[in-house]
């Protein structure tokens, strides 16, 4: 099932801009894991609404920001999507490495600075993803 989605709010930007309508593919996790770098549409159950963030840890891994970057089980994190000299504050996090459970995921905004994430609520799981943005625009 493919569904519309208008993105709200900064957390994603440059990547996903306030106003971009783009694809959620629902079907495609079915058939394939959720992948590091992937853009996801995640329901978040305590605020009763709906965000779109990217996935930078998978289950198992460890996760640490410090020094402004993000380290996945040790080595520091290629983030190619992100503009040059983001700076990744590690907030609740500190600098203590975070354990991922299994079916879960750590997930971050592009605009680290706008972003409430992982970094703030901790790993998401599995059943909350509810699929991948599509990098097309639709209009």
């Amino acid at each position: 099932m493919l569904t519309p989605v208008v993105v709200e709010g900064q957390s994603m930007t440059p990547a996903l801009k306030p106003g971009d309508c783009r694809l959620v593919n629902c079907w495609l996790p079915l058939f394939r894991s959720y992948h590091r770098g992937d853009i996801v549409v995640i329901r978040d159950r305590k605020r009763q609404e709906l965000m779109v963030k990217r996935i930078v840890g998978l289950p198992s891994d460890c996760v640490q920001v410090r020094s402004g970057l993000v380290y996945i089980n040790g080595r520091p994190l290629n983030e190619a999507y992100l503009p040059s000299q983001t700076y990744t504050e590690p907030r609740k996090l500190g600098n203590q490495t975070f354990q991922i459970d299994r079916d879960c995921f750590f997930v971050l905004g592009d605009n680290r600075s706008a972003s409430d994430d992982s970094r703030s609520y901790g790993e998401v799981n599995r059943a909350d993803l509810l699929g991948l943005i599509s990098q097309r625009r639709l209009f």
